[in-house]
């Protein structure tokens, strides 16, 4: 992690990574949860594109720390420790992922940080 993301990192967030078992009918989605800290900002004016090609204006963004195992399109991502909630729909305010990119937040050409857009 960047020395800016690892000093800015104030907000503790979940993230609820999705897991889909089983073939057909019978499919099973269960979640395992992860909490971690990170910058967040609320909304914002810029103009994303999804990977389906729609246009979206961002409900949050997040910057974190790479991490074992990085989130994906899909997984969900909230404020706060809600990691003994087992389903992101339990959850209050939990926003499905539209995009996980690798940034380098020190400007330093080291890639280590995370941007999640819900």
């Amino acid at each position: 992690m960047s020395i800016e993301t690892r000093e800015a990192s104030n907000k503790t967030i979940t993230i609820w990574f999705k897991r889909v078992t089983g073939f057909g009918n019978e499919k099973a989605t269960t979640y395992d949860v992860v909490t971690t800290k990170a910058c967040y900002e609320q909304g914002g004016s810029r103009q994303y594109t999804d990977t389906t090609g729609v246009n979206f204006t961002p409900q949050s963004t997040y910057w974190l720390e790479v991490l074992s195992e990085n989130p994906r399109l899909g997984d969900f991502i909230a404020l706060g420790d809600q990691s003994l909630i087992a389903k992101p729909s339990d959850a209050e305010k939990a926003e499905s992922i539209r995009i996980v990119a690798l940034q380098d937040c020190s400007e330093l050409g080291d890639v280590d940080d995370l941007e999640i857009v819900t």
